[in-house]
């Protein structure tokens, strides 16, 4: 082969890996502003949902002993939210108070907002109050179960070495939640909620707080 034509395979072969290489780069970058688009729907989404209804799963990890609880949970904007656990106990939270509904004893008392630093910061509501104010978010794409999520990882306001970071897992296709892991100052999950059955609403019948 002369070396005028092996000059020429050269050429063609770099022409080639060139547009190769700005194909690979232009795919990339456009999966990557789709990526970034999906996050922003999701995450707009749920910061402007009025409502929704929800079973969860709760676990409370102590390091001595798990203990589990199952529920519902139903919020409306401007009115108020509601935490079943089991058929016991009722908790609704409207803008001053807790107001506890203690069935089994059969008493109803209540208590001040800032009683609870678990139950009320379960709310996706409470999760997106966070993720406008927390000093660090970190978002991402993680697989769960064979299953593509969008991670949002933040600090939780204050400082408790216990209830340190929160981590919503949404799902990517649908946008709905479907876990939320509280972890505490070293990365150990200390408290898992999962949502089942999540309906976003705009009304719920039967819906006030007392």
């Amino acid at each position: 082969m002369s070396n005028k034509i092996k000059r020429s395979v050269v050429i063609v072969i770099c022409i080639v890996a060139f547009f190769f290489t700005v194909l690979i780069t232009w795919r990339h970058s456009n999966n990557k502003d789709l990526s970034k688009a999906n996050e922003t729907k999701i995450i707009d989404s749920l910061k402007n949902m009025k409502g929704y209804e929800t079973d969860i799963e709760l676990e409370v990890l102590n390091g001595r002993q798990n203990l589990k609880y199952s529920g519902k949970q139903k919020y409306l904007k401007n009115i108020g939210k509601e935490i079943n656990l089991g058929e016991n106990r009722i908790f609704t939270y409207d803008k001053d108070s807790i107001h506890v509904n203690d069935k089994a004893n059969m008493k109803k008392y209540d208590l001040p907002e800032n009683f609870d630093e678990i139950l009320n910061q379960l709310g996706v509501e409470k999760f997106c109050e966070f993720l406008d104010s927390s000093s660090q978010v970190v978002i991402s794409n993680k697989e769960l179960d064979n299953k593509e999520y969008l991670a949002i990882d933040l600090l939780l306001p204050g400082y408790n070495k216990n209830i340190y970071r929160g981590i919503m897992y949404i799902d990517s296709e649908s946008g709905i939640p479907n876990q939320y892991h509280i972890l505490d100052e070293k990365g150990t999950i200390r408290i898992r909620c999962n949502y089942k059955k999540f309906l976003n609403k705009e009304k719920i019948e039967n819906f006030e707080i007392k």
